[in-house]
């Protein structure tokens, strides 16, 4: 008899060291409610002080002050933002490490023959923060003024165009070749080692025409030493408001923009990523970053993350089908 009730008094105690043992663990769920419990690590796959490091510091910064807890900017250039992107393709799913994704992530694996992660199998949308209009430019010493003027001289084939880009397979170099698509024009493709790179030349008429982004032309534009013909979307930029869409010049399908979103390794539970996604909202809504944002030609999005991942796969489909038809290889 003693010895039946030392065996169930035994089990009783185990029993409940079990359960108290289990109570101590941490469940996923209160991870979640706690989180974050610490810094948050965003990674920049490009280098300081560009418009993709600027922007994610701003955003990131107030985002931050949303969360309770610091986003920490960390750049990780090389590869064409493959090294930074495939960090976090590679981080735990935590929500403790972010990706600042541009144009570059839909596009890359059309261009590199092995890439080192999946954009859809291996990161999560978050959420798609703004974007900057690519612009259609041209050289002061070109007599082009309208988008009818610049398809009438890519048309002639005795005198054949040259445009610039930031290198093949840009976004620079990827509009000029959906433009060409659109119209029927001819043109030399030029690639420089960045868009600014080109600046140089397109000043001087080296070069002829370039698509790029507003933010990096504007201050030339403002001076007089580019010579902008049409913004490549459906809304004029209240920037340059009396400069005419491509869609208003009778080219359509051209909306073509420098896009920024964040994104998480792949398996990030939806309640860190919805609360990720409410923090990019609420620090897009600052009145101050709205209007420094602005300023510099960008448009506000604060897409939800359903809503990025819709738009990331139009994109990459839109331009994968674009490289293909023009046959763009890296140089």
């Amino acid at each position: 008899m003693t010895t039946r009730r030392c065996r169930s008094r035994r089990r009783l105690i185990l029993g409940a060291a079990g359960s108290l043992a289990l109570l101590a663990l941490p469940t996923r769920s209160g991870a979640q409610s706690n989180y974050p419990d610490h810094p948050i690590q965003l990674i920049v796959p490009y280098g300081a002080g560009g418009a993709v490091d600027i922007l994610a510091r701003s955003i990131g910064e107030l985002m931050g002050m949303q969360l309770g807890k610091p986003i920490v900017v960390q750049n990780r250039p090389g590869a064409g933002s493959n090294i930074g992107s495939q960090l976090v393709a590679r981080a735990a799913p935590d929500g403790y490490t972010l990706l600042m994704a541009s144009p570059a992530n839909a596009i890359n694996q059309y261009l590199y023959p092995k890439m080192p992660y999946d954009v859809f199998k291996d990161l999560e949308p978050v959420g798609l923060a703004a974007q900057i209009p690519i612009v259609l430019v041209a050289a002061p010493s070109v007599t082009a003024t309208t988008v009818a003027d610049v398809i009438k001289r890519g048309k002639d084939r005795k005198n054949p165009i040259t445009v610039a880009s930031g290198g093949s397979g840009s976004t620079e170099h990827l509009a000029a070749e959906l433009f060409k698509m659109h119209t029927g024009i001819e043109f030399t493709h030029v690639p420089y080692q960045g868009g600014a790179a080109a600046f140089p030349d397109l000043m001087s008429g080296r070069v002829q025409f370039m698509f790029t982004n507003l933010l990096g032309v504007l201050p030339l534009i403002r001076g007089g030493k580019l010579k902008v013909i049409a913004v490549a979307d459906d809304i004029r930029s209240p920037l340059i408001p009396d400069v005419p869409t491509l869609s208003e010049s009778g080219v359509q399908g051209m909306n073509v923009s420098v896009w920024y979103g964040f994104m998480a390794p792949k398996g990030v539970p939806g309640a860190v990523v919805q609360r990720l996604n409410d923090a990019m909202r609420k620090a897009l809504s600052d009145p101050a970053l709205k209007d420094r944002l602005q300023q510099s030609g960008a448009r506000i999005l604060a897409k939800s993350p359903k809503d990025f991942a819709v738009f990331l796969k139009a994109e990459s489909t839109r331009w994968g089908d674009v490289i293909r038809t023009a046959h763009i290889k890296l140089e």
